[in-house]
This record gives C-alpha cells, structure tokens and sequence, in this order.
C-alpha cells in the first residue's frame, strides 16, 4: 500500500500542487505587540554608570544575555553607559527603536513618553516608583 502524501492546506498550494513560498514577516505584517516581546532594538532611557542601579542592570542584562539587536543606553550626562555608546535624547538615536525601556523618576516620565511618541517608538515598559502606589 503506497504512503499517504501530506499535502500542505489550500493557502498554501498553487494550482499546480506545488507549494508556495510563506511571506517574511515585513513591518506591516508584524504582530503590534512584537515590539513589545519581540523587539529589534531597544533603548534604556535612564541607564546609569552607577552599580546597583536598574537603569544600568537592564543594559547589563541585555548585553550579558545576548540580546541580538541595538541597545540604546540614553543618559544625558555620561557619554558612556556599559562601555555603549550612550545618548543624551532619544531623538538623537540614529536607528529606529522598536521598544524603549523608562527608568526615570515618575516626574520625568510623561516627558519621556512624548519623546517615544515623537521618535516613533512602538512599545514602552516604564519602571519608575511615585505614580501612588506607595499611598502618598
């Protein structure tokens, strides 16, 4: 008895049986919370020279585990963040950014998320404390 052949689902196939090529996943077939949990490049906006710091773990944890795109550390006074390149603005970034990293004090952060907007940045994770949660 001669084996079954799979054959690929209809939207798959030309009419010829023969199967067609599967699309690459382009900016406008990208899911819009790929820039979220998948991001090509990400900015640490807050990143810090200082130890023990969490603007400067979140860099040191994506270049320690490998993080296969641009980081973008954004600190205004240290031309240096985790021997990276940092920025003094976001806009001054010279790639797009897919996700930006907050980790400014809660004064700053509307501020920051206007820059987001303005850069075109698609997904934000903000980390900051003041925002009422301490019941002040």
């Amino acid at each position: 008895m001669p084996a079954k052949k799979k054959l690929r689902p209809k939207s798959l196939r030309k009419k010829d049986g023969a199967r067609r090529p599967r699309a690459s996943r382009t900016d406008a077939a990208r899911h819009p919370l790929d820039a979220i949990f998948r991001p090509r490049s990400i900015a640490v906006i807050g990143a810090s020279r200082r130890k023990q710091t969490i603007g400067r773990e979140i860099l040191h944890n994506l270049v320690d585990f490998e993080f296969n795109g641009p980081c973008y550390p954004i600190n205004p006074t240290s031309p240096v963040v985790n021997s990276i390149r940092a920025y003094r603005k976001l806009a001054d970034v010279p790639g797009p950014v897919d996700l930006a990293v907050i980790v400014v004090p809660s004064a700053g952060v509307l501020k920051v998320v206007d820059e987001c907007g303005r850069k075109g940045v698609k997904g934000i994770v903000v980390i900051t404390a003041g925002f009422k949660e301490v019941g002040e």
